[in-house]
């Protein structure tokens, strides 16, 4: 035998008649219709409906280290800041489990959102988290917390409290 006069001591493996001689070759054969039932009955799994908003409810929604895993994107610092180098986001490079956990706490408190990321920095950047939170059957953003500058002595002030501190006076868009 050639294996033997080359002084290689393995065996030669018999090929299955039908084999690609392929990694994966140990699996069934594609089978388009199961695959189809599987993609349908995937897509019926009934998701529980958001209740109607509550205005008094309000989730201040962070994205870098909460949807998105901390150091995912890339950040360049601008006064101070650090800024999102990419302005558009996909639902890949979200963590799922977190917009299901987001979406589930919305579900039960009929909470309504507010952008307090440096996402809410651009329209297109807004934008981008808006798709993603369609994509999960989320709310659309309510608001975004204002970039601060205002008055000297709210300049110290977390945005979640200045955000408040805008509309808590009854008058406004959301009094």
């Amino acid at each position: 035998s050639a294996a033997a006069a080359s002084g290689s001591r393995k065996r030669p493996r018999p090929e299955p008649e039908d084999s690609l001689g392929g990694l994966y070759d140990f699996l069934p054969p594609p089978d388009p219709e199961r695959d189809a039932q599987a993609k349908a009955k995937a897509a019926k799994k009934d998701r529980v409906k958001l209740p109607p908003e509550d205005r008094s409810r309000v989730i201040f929604l962070d994205i870098d280290g909460v949807l998105l895993a901390a150091g995912s994107v890339e950040t360049i610092f601008v006064d101070g800041v650090a800024l999102p180098i990419r302005e558009r986001m996909t639902e890949n490079d979200f963590k799922s489990a977190a917009l299901e956990n987001l979406r589930s706490i919305i579900v039960r408190t009929g909470a309504s959102l507010v952008l307090s990321s440096e996402w809410r920095r651009t329209a297109s950047m807004r934008d981008s988290i808006g798709v993603v939170l369609r994509s999960k059957e989320c709310p659309q953003l309510r608001d975004a917390t204002p970039l601060l500058k205002q008055r000297p002595d709210l300049e110290k002030c977390d945005s979640a409290i200045v955000w408040c501190e805008r509309r808590g006076g009854g008058g406004g868009a959301w009094g």
